[in-house]
């Protein structure tokens, strides 16, 4: 095969593993997609996290060729919607493809969350993310031993996404610290064991909001505008307001760039899985 194409999810944690190691994402239609194929040698373009993660799969599986990556739809990055997770994980999948590597779902994650360690975009490994992104839906994990409790379909309500010029890493996060946060995040996991998967989005929103600072003024501004539930997207700094029709998110976006300058993402919780096609 010459080329391969490969799409996956980004998404927004409805339960942050840095607090306790029990992690879930919801997933967004707000996809990555990349295409993979060989080269004589490494383009100028394969730099940072896509350069760092192939030389970490090219040493573990003694792959000699060299790739070039080319990437189309991308997610918005450092803005908590899962860009680092989607990108390692459409990267793995690409290029076991690409040089006929086989293995279950169980070592693809895996290997994927060690993989977002190596390549220094999670201090954890990301599973909830990476599962989120590669499953569709929400998915809850144990983080700690990358096991995969449950994952769930969610309806598709229009959800949209606002973000500044900001950035807020993964790997910042201080994880000692964020333990201190442990008894309220088990409130958070009770709500999604219950399913309420918006509801706890906001709260972990707004409790990660809490610790590191977050825009109140477009989470009130999104509230007021009609969003069910508005809060930080994760760890962000981006802000996700939930919606119950389309008409009223369009509006409530228009008023973002007028009022706020910033840039917003319209889309909706996706069930889609991580897609490998050969071109």
């Amino acid at each position: 095969m010459d080329r391969v194409k490969v799409i996956s999810n980004g998404g927004i944690s409805a339960l942050s593993a840095f607090f306790t190691g029990f992690g879930s994402s919801v997933a967004l239609d707000l996809p990555i997609e990349l295409t993979i194929s060989r080269s004589d040698s490494t383009p100028a373009s394969n730099q940072g996290t896509i350069s760092e993660t192939l030389d970490l799969l090219k040493k573990r599986f003694d792959v000699q060729d060299c790739f070039k990556v080319t990437v189309s739809k991308a997610i918005p990055r450092g803005k908590g919607l899962k860009s680092s997770s989607a990108l390692t994980l459409s990267l793995t999948l690409g290029f076991l493809k690409r040089n006929g590597i086989s293995m279950g779902e169980t070592q693809l994650m895996d290997l994927s969350a060690e993989l977002s360690i190596g390549n220094g975009t999670s201090s954890t490994g990301a599973y909830d993310d990476l599962c989120s992104s590669y499953y569709g839906g929400a998915c809850f994990t144990n983080n700690t031993e990358r096991n995969l409790i449950f994952r769930e379909k969610v309806d598709g309500k229009p959800v949209i996404v606002a973000f500044n010029k900001a950035r807020r890493a993964s790997s910042s996060v201080d994880l000692s610290d964020m333990k201190r946060f442990s008894r309220h995040a088990e409130i958070i996991q009770d709500l999604i064991k219950e399913r309420k998967f918006y509801e706890a989005m906001t709260l972990n929103g707004n409790l990660l909001g809490y610790i590191y600072g977050q825009n109140s003024d477009l989470i009130r501004y999104l509230l007021s505008s009609g969003a069910l539930y508005s809060a930080q997207c994760g760890k962000g700094p981006a802000v996700f307001g939930i919606f119950d029709n389309e008409e009223e998110l369009l509006s409530a976006g228009k008023g973002l760039t007028k009022f706020f300058g910033v840039k917003y993402r319209k889309s909706l919780f996706s069930g889609r899985e991580s897609m490998v096609t050969e071109l």
